[in-house]
């Protein structure tokens, strides 16, 4: 009875450790660009941010990402809703998920 009560608490000790594993609690973004990408840098806003009269108020949560080849790498944001801008007529919106990288396509529009 004792070694079965001795592997019970080893087993139970195993699966309660197993289940503290850290969970990934941020998610990256891979924002595409097509169109007049030409020194493209955008800034990064929190989910509140939705006009462009907001975003000349706000400041950025992250400043001047360059876009290499279309490709903008958003990396270890929680999760939520986002917003990019380009500082002139292009505006767009992304979701980051918790523990995933998640691919958006957006088309800049010449200023």
């Amino acid at each position: 009875m004792k070694k079965i009560t001795k592997y019970s608490f080893l087993l139970l000790l195993i699966l309660l450790l197993n289940a503290c594993k850290e969970e990934d609690l941020t998610g990256n973004a891979t924002l595409v660009f097509a169109g007049n990408i030409e020194n493209l840098e955008i800034d990064i806003y929190p989910e509140t941010v939705f006009t462009v009269s907001e975003l000349i108020r706000a400041q950025p949560l992250i400043r001047n990402l360059a876009a290499d080849n279309g490709e903008v790498i958003v990396s270890n944001l929680n999760p939520g809703n986002y917003t990019w801008y380009n500082g002139g007529s292009n505006i767009g919106f992304f979701q980051i998920t918790a523990g995933e990288t998640r691919i958006f396509e957006f088309s800049i529009f010449a200023e």
